[in-house]
């Protein structure tokens, strides 16, 4: 569970991972010791995963966003299927969905060359990859990685 003052302390760190403990502290008005500990807690039951900066794709030459969906014909296909997207560092995010196809795919990578390749290599050698879709992002209005935190919600 998460009170109220956990719930801002989340809320500030998601917005800057990099403020100080004694910064933080003043925010939420405790102090920075009892913030360290909150802190600490909210790691060990795994509400925090860690820390990490934002990086913009596009500086990074990483500007085509694709978003994959697929079918895997036989259950048996799903190891190997997640064992591929793990290795592949150009899948973003997996998705096991409902619906006609049983998975989404967020890839990022250069160009439609790059976008193939992701896809010959990675995704279409596996063995039971019978049907894929793939749209590329035209533009990304909104792109959010900041979740929305209630503080009369304490079910972490």
């Amino acid at each position: 569970m998460y009170d109220a003052v956990d719930c801002r302390i989340l809320q500030h760190l998601q917005r800057n991972g990099r403020v100080t403990q004694t910064e933080l502290a003043s925010l939420v008005g405790l102090s920075s010791p009892a913030v360290a500990e909150r802190i600490k807690k909210l790691e060990e039951k795994g509400v925090i995963r860690g820390f990490q900066a934002r990086l913009n794709p596009q500086a990074l030459d990483l500007g085509l966003t694709a978003f994959v969906s697929l079918r895997l014909d036989h259950p048996s296909s799903y190891q190997a299927f997640i064992e591929q997207v793990e290795s592949c560092p150009y899948i973003m995010e997996c998705h096991r969905v409902t619906g006609e196809d049983g998975f989404f795919l967020k890839i990022r990578v250069k160009d439609t060359l790059e976008l193939e390749n992701v896809l010959t290599t990675y995704i279409l050698t596996i063995p039971g990859v019978s049907h894929t879709r793939t749209s590329i992002a035209l533009a990304t209005p909104k792109e959010e990685s900041i979740l929305p935190l209630r503080e009369d919600d304490q079910s972490a």
